[in-house]
């Protein structure tokens, strides 16, 4: 069977249709999504270390309990698209797909809670912005949503209260004005068109993303290489990350994201696993336990609701009840 004919089964057979993502599968095409982007523009080796890091960060709880309560209105389509823009996102973090938030993206989840309505969180507003109480002590504090945003105005028009459309940034003056094209000065690099950033020494001017081997730019707080997957080396030039097994320099690491680069071997080398020892990162989901007055810990697993914790990276659940009953638990889902 061709590649073609296999995806039209594979379409027949999940409920959500081509394209289409349920708000139950978000969290697990979007990690998907951003991992596969990692690894293909060589920041990281493993797609599956970055599944399991980010999968303990991110929380669709309150997403999911605003959908089903009526305050979210979510689109399966438009969420299948916006998974597939953040896919295929450029590597160059000065271009324009890396800078400017797909409208799918937009469009996917939207708040249907008014001005002045209850709110918990922002998702639930149509203005994406929601003021909690001055004074609250319970897990869940009721706000109001806050008034919508005024709508993008184009260049040559005043940006003081409203922001400028996309190819626009708001200049000293509070008017929009069009991207500054590469060679010209600047002085951040929202001003700069796509593909370009602010960068130099004396004089700062919109300057094209460097490759690998081109010279690190100086002046882009602290991005120099721009383009992830590259980091400037000893020699102040662009290099690409090394994959397990590269001969690297602990001084100057260049591993890729996922692994370290061991004092001993001079190697690129994966993290270590449970009750492996540690000095700073363990394969996830596993955490660095080091004991107090020393420098290297073990590798353990998250722990389980109800153990005793300090910080809510120590839980499985992603919550610690600091303050109250210093032990895991499954936080409150307030929508």
């Amino acid at each position: 069977m061709t590649r073609l004919g296999l995806s039209v089964l594979a379409c027949a057979l999940f409920v959500t249709g081509c394209g289409g993502v349920s708000v139950n599968d978000l969290k697990t095409k979007d990690i998907d999504a951003l991992c596969d982007r990692l690894v293909r523009c060589g920041a990281i080796s493993s797609k599956a270390v970055c599944v399991a890091a980010y999968s303990q960060f991110l929380d669709d709880k309150q997403l999911k309990a605003g959908v089903a309560n009526g305050s979210i209105k979510y689109d399966d389509g438009k969420a299948g698209d916006c998974i597939d823009a953040l896919s295929n996102e450029s590597c160059d973090a000065s271009s324009k797909d890396a800078r400017v938030q797909p409208q799918a993206c937009t469009d996917a989840i939207k708040g249907n809670r008014k001005q002045g309505e209850m709110c918990y969180f922002g998702g639930q507003c149509t203005s994406g912005s929601c003021t909690p109480p001055q004074t609250c002590t319970m897990a869940c504090c009721a706000g109001t949503c806050d008034m919508d945003p005024p709508a993008a105005v184009a260049v040559g028009q005043s940006c003081e209260a409203a922001p400028c459309v996309d190819g626009a940034y708001c200049d000293a003056t509070a008017v929009c004005a069009a991207l500054i094209p590469e060679g010209q000065a600047c002085q951040s690099s929202f001003e700069c068109s796509y593909g370009t950033v602010c960068a130099g020494t004396t004089t700062m001017v919109c300057t094209k993303a460097p490759k690998v081997g081109d010279p690190c730019l100086v002046g882009t707080g602290g991005n120099a290489c721009v383009v992830t997957g590259l980091r400037c080396d000893s020699t102040m030039h662009c290099a690409q990350l090394l994959d397990p097994g590269a001969t690297c320099d602990p001084q100057n690491n260049l591993c890729k994201q996922d692994l370290l680069c061991d004092a001993t071997s001079l190697k690129c080398t994966t993290l270590p696993t449970d009750g492996q020892p540690c000095t700073q990162a363990c394969s996830p989901p596993d955490r660095c336990v080091i004991p107090q007055g020393a420098q290297t810990g073990t590798c353990m697993p998250l722990l389980s609701n109800g153990s005793t914790c300090t910080s809510s990276d120590d839980c499985a659940s992603g919550f610690c009840d600091t303050g109250a009953t210093n032990t895991c638990i499954d936080e409150m889902v307030c929508a």
